[in-house]
């Protein structure tokens, strides 16, 4: 999941498949389709991700997270 503003360089990662999970675990995979994912005016992005224990593990559960571009944030 990346966020764009337009500028030259201005394209920033929010979150990819196989990144640490906070919590422990990895993102496995984005869940539900674009109602799961919200904008903020501060260039955060809120969404719902599937999680492994580890890259390439298993499903186990899913959770709603926060980021902007740095660490994300679990928020349910």
């Amino acid at each position: 999941m990346f966020r764009a503003d337009g500028t030259p360089g201005g394209v920033v990662q929010i979150a990819r498949r196989g990144q640490a999970a906070p919590g422990g675990g990895a993102v496995l995979d984005l869940l539900g389709n674009s109602n799961a994912v919200s904008l903020n005016e501060s260039g955060q992005i809120a969404f719902v991700a599937g999680l492994a224990p580890t890259v390439g593990g298993p499903y186990i559960g899913g959770a709603v997270y926060v980021g902007d571009g740095g660490a994300l944030t679990e928020v349910a």
